[in-house]
């Protein structure tokens, strides 16, 4: 049988080196992990891709990850932020009038960036973050979740960004 490509190994690996090399937003990359864990309620999944303002402190104060737990910051502030995510994360998932609809509604992209701002931790550091909402396929239509709940508040954190919060309603 006659070959129609001589090299074909070297074209795929032209073709794997540039792929990574997309435009690929870290800010919607985030935003699709937290929303997936929404759509499947994987609350494993969503607490990997939060941050606390107690880690922050812990970082900036390079207290290591075993000892953490034995600070007031890692033993007591660090669990109620988490337990607030939690919460969080079980309303938003729950839905209801003015939610996204994670049931039905799929990411499609980063939404619109809605306000910044920092935000004061206890040792008295600033975080930096943004309000984005998240774009989404409903009804075979692209629409911006805007003006539904909730609105994801990320931070820089390493390298790349971890969500700091969930914006939601009041609750009635």
């Amino acid at each position: 049988m006659r070959q129609t490509f001589k090299r074909p190994l070297p074209c795929l690996f032209v073709l794997a080196v540039v792929s990574p090399a997309c435009d690929s937003d870290p800010r919607a990359d985030l935003l699709g992990e937290v929303f997936a864990a929404l759509k499947d309620h994987d609350a494993a999944r969503f607490r990997r891709c939060t941050i606390t303002t107690a880690d922050f402190d812990l970082r900036a104060q390079g207290v290591s990850p075993f000892k953490a737990s034995m600070t007031y910051l890692g033993g007591v502030i660090r669990p109620e932020e988490q337990a607030a995510h939690q919460k969080a994360f079980e309303r938003a998932a729950r839905g209801g009038q003015g939610f996204i609809d994670f049931t039905q509604d799929r990411f499609a992209g980063g939404g619109t960036l809605l306000g910044e701002g920092s935000r004061e931790t206890l040792g008295g550091s600033f975080i930096p973050y943004q309000v984005y909402s998240a774009l989404v396929r409903r009804q075979g239509q692209t629409v911006d979740s805007k003006d539904l709940y909730p609105r994801f508040v990320i931070a820089p954190w390493g390298d790349g960004f971890r969500l700091l919060d969930l914006l939601l309603p009041p609750d009635e």
